[in-house]
This record gives C-alpha cells, sequence and structure tokens, in this order.
C-alpha cells in the first residue's frame, strides 16, 4: 500500500475539466492525499511514477485518449495493472458502466458525485488491496485455496425483482430465494447457508431491517455479508442500515453491472476475511505443538487485524497499540501471570476491532455525532465481539473484548456490568483506554494531555474504573516508568 508521510493512501484522480477536480479533491483531502491529471496522458504517467497511487478515479469522457484507452492500457502494463480503478461517470453514461466493469474498472460513480458514496466506494477498494497485500504474512496463498461457485439468497417479495437477479446472476453464482422475511432466515439457519444476501427493505409483515438485525444476531448470520436492495436512499436510513450491519446498499431500479461489482467486491472481501479467521484458529489450535513459533504469527495476524482497522482513521491510528502498552505495563505491575499478561495483550491490540463495521466517514468526523451516529459507535464492542467468538483463544479475549466499555457502576455499555461482573482483563483494558484516548489528538479536539487523563481515572477510582488499576496505572505515571511510545512492540 503506497503512503507518503502522512501515512494517507495515495489517490490518482483523472478529469480534463477543473472543477470536477477540485471538487473531488475538497471531498478526500481530510482521508487521502491526491494527485491530479488533466489528460489520459499524463494520467498513464503518474500511474507509472514511484509510488504508484493506490487507487484511481478515471472520467471517462476526455479529449485525446478517454477513459477506456487509459484502463486499456493501465491493465496491459505490468506495473501498474493491479490499482483498482473507479470509472466516474455522467448518469445518462449507463452503457458506459457495463463497458468499463468488463475492461477491467473495479467500481464506478455516477455524476453529480455524492461525497458519502464516493468516500465509502473508495474505501471498500482501499481496504481489499491492504488484505490482499497483508496476506503473505500467513505464509500462505489465498488463490491455492479451494473454491467453490458461492452462493446467494436473494429475499424480495416482488417476483419480478427476484427473476431479474435469478436471469443476471445463475451462471456465476447458485441463486437461493426467499420471497419473504421469516423464509430467509430459515434458509441461513438452514444446512446451506449462502455466501452472500440481497436483501429488499420494503416487504410486508417483516421489513429488510429486522429481518437484517435478525440475521445478524446468530453466529452464522454475523459471517454473511448483507447488501440492501431498495428504493430507500436517504442518509438516514443507510445509517440505521450500516447499524444493524449491512455491508452496503444498492439502489432500485437497479443496474445489473452494479449489482455484479457489489456481489464480487464483498464476496472477496468476506472471503478473505473469513479465510484469515480460519488461519487464526488453526494456528491456536496448534500452539501446544509449537507454542513460541506459533504464538508468534498469532499476535502477528490479530495486529494485522489491528491494523486494518485503524488504517480507516488517520486520528486514531496507533490507539490500540498504545493501549496494548499501558494495560500491559498494568498487568505486569499488578503481576498476573504471563499467560494472563499475554490475554490482556492480545485483547487490547483488537479492543476496537469493532469499529470495522462503523463507516469510516463517521469515525474522522470531526464535529458532534448525532445521537444515532453515537449509538452507532456504541455497538462496536458487540461487533468485535461477533467477530473474535469464533475464534478458540486460550485467553477470554472476545469477552474482554466485549466489556471493554462496562463500568463498575454499571454506567458502561453494551451490557451495563457491574462490580466483578466485569472481567479483570476488561477492567484494564478500560483504564488504559480512557488514558490513551484523552491524551491523544480526536478530530474533535486536540489531546487534553496526561495529567487531565491521569485525573480523569483517579476521579472515578472505585466509582467506574477498577481502584487498584487505577493504582497501578498512576503509579507508572508519577515513577517516570512509563510513556507511550509509537513503536509497535510485540513482545510482552
Amino acid at each position: 500500500m503506497t503512503e507518503i508521510a502522512d501515512n494517507k493512501p495515495k489517490i490518482l484522480i483523472v478529469d480534463d475539466v477543473i472543477e470536477n477536480l477540485h471538487a473531488i479533491i475538497n471531498v478526500l483531502r481530510n482521508d487521502y492525499a491526491t494527485i491530479v491529471a488533466s489528460s489520459g496522458e499524463k494520467a498513464l504517467v503518474l500511474a507509472a511514477s514511484e509510488p504508484p497511487p493506490d487507487l484511481i478515479l478515471l472520467d471517462i469522457k476526455m479529449p485525446g485518449i478517454d477513459g477506456y484507452e487509459v484502463l486499456q492500457k493501465l491493465k496491459a502494463d505490468p506495473v501498474t495493472a493491479e490499482i483498482p480503478v473507479i470509472f466516474v461517470t455522467a448518469l445518462s453514461e449507463s452503457a458506459d458502466e457495463a463497458k468499463g466493469l468488463i475492461m477491467g474498472a473495479v467500481d464506478y460513480i455516477t455524476k453529480p458525485i455524492n461525497p458519502d458514496l464516493l468516500k465509502t466506494r473508495i474505501l471498500t477498494q482501499i481496504e481489499l488491496q491492504r488484505y490482499r497485500k497483508k496476506y503473505t504474512l500467513f505464509g500462505t496463498s489465498y488463490d491455492n485455496a479451494p473454491q467453490r461457485q458461492p452462493s446467494i439468497l436473494v429475499v424480495d417479495d416482488v417476483p419480478e425483482n427476484i427473476q431479474e437477479l435469478i436471469s443476471a446472476l445463475s451462471d456465476e453464482y447458485r441463486i437461493m430465494v426467499a420471497n419473504n422475511g421469516n423464509k430467509a432466515i430459515e434458509t441461513v439457519h438452514g444446512d446451506n447457508p449462502p455466501d452472500l444476501i440481497l436483501l429488499d427493505i420494503m416487504m410486508p409483515e417483516m421489513d429488510g431491517y429486522e429481518v437484517c438485525r435478525r440475521i445478524k444476531a446468530s453466529a452464522t448470520g454475523n459471517r454473511i455479508p448483507i447488501l440492501f436492495v431498495s428504493v430507500i436512499n436517504e442518509p438516514v436510513e443507510k445509517v440505521r442500515g450500516f447499524a444493524i450491519g449491512a455491508a452496503d446498499y444498492i439502489s432500485k431500479p437497479f443496474d445489473i453491472d452494479e449489482v455484479r461489482a457489489r456481489i464480487r467486491t464483498h464476496l472477496e472481501l468476506n472471503r478473505y476475511r473469513l479465510h484469515l479467521e480460519n488461519l487464526i484458529e488453526a494456528r491456536t489450535a496448534a500452539l501446544s505443538i509449537s507454542e513460541k513459533k506459533l504464538k508468534d504469527n498469532l499476535f502477528d495476524a490479530v495486529a494485522t487485524l489491528a491494523a486494518i482497522v485503524e488504517r480507516r482513521d488517520p486520528y486514531t491510528a496507533g490507539h490500540q497499540f498504545r493501549v496494548t502498552q499501558l494495560a500491559v505495563a498494568i498487568a505486569k505491575e499488578l503481576q498476573l501471570s504471563q499467560q494472563q499478561v499475554e490475554g490482556i495483550h492480545l485483547a487490547s491490540i483488537v479492543h476496537d476491532v469493532g469499529k470495522n463495521q462503523i463507516p469510516a466517514e463517521i469515525l474522522t468526523r470531526p464535529g458532534r455525532l448525532s445521537q444515532l451516529e453515537f449509538d452507532l459507535i456504541k455497538v462496536h464492542p458487540q461487533n468485535g465481539y461477533e467477530i473474535l467468538k469464533h475464534i478458540d483463544f486460550p485467553w477470554p479475549v472476545a469477552q474482554a473484548v466485549l466489556q471493554h466499555h462496562e463500568r463498575l457502576d454499571g454506567s458502561g455499555y453494551p451490557q451495563a456490568l457491574k462490580n466483578d461482573e466485569i472481567l479483570l482483563e476488561a477492567r484494564i483494558i478500560a483504564v488504559a483506554d480512557v488514558v490513551e484516548a484523552m491524551f491523544s489528538d480526536r478530530p474533535y479536539r486536540h489531546g487534553l494531555g496526561i495529567e487531565k487523563a491521569l485525573e480523569e481515572i483517579e476521579q472515578g477510582s472505585d466509582k467506574i474504573y477498577d481502584a487498584e488499576v487505577v493504582r497501578c496505572c498512576l503509579k507508572l505515571f508519577e515513577e517516570n516508568r512509563f510513556q507511550f511510545s509509537d513503536i509497535n512492540v510485540m513482545e510482552v
């Protein structure tokens, strides 16, 4: 992944209209490093430069070399062939969209550009590229893994919609059908659950939101990406969908090439995620055979998952690793066993992994969040637990992640646990998390300093924070035996 000094991925924007270039730059400037080309010829030069861009936004209608020819040349050159290209097209150019996807574009954005949609599409492709590059960490090739025809569950109460999707997708996928919410849930919990779900929202009896919520409440359903297919296009409704676990939206009337593109992207992302989880699980099961070697691989794998989450939010990059440093130091000060210290280390590294399911624009918003958006943020401990509970760690990692926002007086979330109902591991991470969060910069404020952070936990000692954990944390700082480091130290 190409990253410049400020660790932002690099986006090449290609458009011959200066106003369009400025508009896109203004949307992306906080999250990405942008370079521009006003012609196809210049775009080819910049794409082949070092370091190359991580993604290209390519206009189609340009004088000289148009977007099609630029894409063809990019895909023919080994140096640029793997750079994902998103076409930017006018609403009237529906034929262009299909042609571009066939030629190798990964997606398209229609003009006039919706900023939130643009960010979502870019983020999806950037994350997919990171998964591909990080996969070499495990010493295996995903491409060599046995493949089967993926299955898609189409849920819609309108027979014509179902038939259209079956006709378009049946050559590539095994299609399963449900004409109501109850049948969809039964299918997910059956012997052969689908790999992906296309779910209508406006259905009688049980709407798509409730269907999604019930599916995501189960261990099996939580691992299946759900794409809403709906006429509803209001931003608040999309936030509601993301809050209950939807992976993406496709608007009706849908373009079948868009549907294909979304399906390919989210199937690949999910296959990577599930395969990575299986690899971690397998390494954990074999821990007793070669404990040191496999433990190192396990820690590296989990750290990689944590890094993928933190890349989505440049303001909190390094947060999980710094929390880990302090949590481990507190655990050692408490004289916990090496086994417990290792478990706290691992749980701390991934304590915010559930934020992977929260839209990046909410995580990085500089202003005050709405109540709906804050409620969405509060779901991340449960999301993290659902991701990690399937992995048989020799430590209570998933439970510690679930409980790290609980407080002694029951004012925390998501379960409002009290006192000893909260794991010691979670109580340690909670204190380390608060101290690091107050110490560091956030989108909505500058860092408050270590004095304010220590004052907060001291005032909350034995009320909302574990008194012994607070005592050890204060002692570490007061005796100058701890300071945060940007180095991701993996040894415990």
